[in-house]
């Protein structure tokens, strides 16, 4: 959800400084591009399939690889670059400070977000309790981590809202400009 929330933001941030200013055609469309981001920031996480959690897909150099391969991928399909690259690089990224956030001394080393740079973990707050690991008691593994589930949510269902209308706000005024300029373009 963060890293559609992180999309959004990122595509009204990149309209409004200019850097895409004509409204390209996307391949995926605004909610292909949703689902995309929110697969990219689920995406760090895919390192638990060779057992190396909070490693090197949870860095500033993950995200930078996943940025050159997109950029690579939209110039390839002539789509635009920046504002994609963007878009997925916000997305992907997300994923490292709430994994730091969430890490606790518990069960975690941290997170090795500046690799490649240093191999150093860095521990957060454990902002959102610890998940619960363990399959058994499965009652107590499904109580545990609904509890878990529940926090993020708490945390971050406002800002995703928030968002939502902030971007919302952003395509209202697009239009109603368009507008403007078409009774304009009419009038004169």
């Amino acid at each position: 959800m963060v890293g559609m929330a992180a999309a959004w933001v990122g595509d009204v941030g990149v309209r409004r400084t200019g850097l895409d200013v004509t409204r390209p055609r996307y391949m995926l469309g605004l909610h292909g591009r949703a689902i995309a981001c929110g697969l990219l920031a689920a995406a760090p996480d895919l390192d638990f399939l060779v057992h190396a959690h909070r490693t090197y897909t949870h860095s500033v150099g993950a995200t930078l690889l996943v940025c050159l391969a997109v950029a690579l991928w939209c110039r390839a399909k002539g789509q635009p670059v920046l504002s994609t690259t963007v878009l997925c690089g916000l997305a992907y990224g997300s994923h490292i400070p709430l994994d730091w956030l969430a890490s606790s001394e518990l069960r975690s080393p941290g997170v090795m977000a500046f690799w490649p740079w240093s191999h150093e973990y860095y521990k957060g707050y454990g902002l959102f309790g610890v998940p619960e690991w363990n399959l058994l008691p499965l009652d107590r593994f499904i109580w545990k981590n609904a509890l878990y589930i529940l926090r993020e949510q708490i945390l971050f269902v406002p800002l995703i809202v928030g968002v939502w209308l902030i971007r919302d706000g952003a395509s209202a005024a697009r239009q109603a400009r368009k507008l403007k300029r078409a009774r304009e373009a009419r009038g004169a």
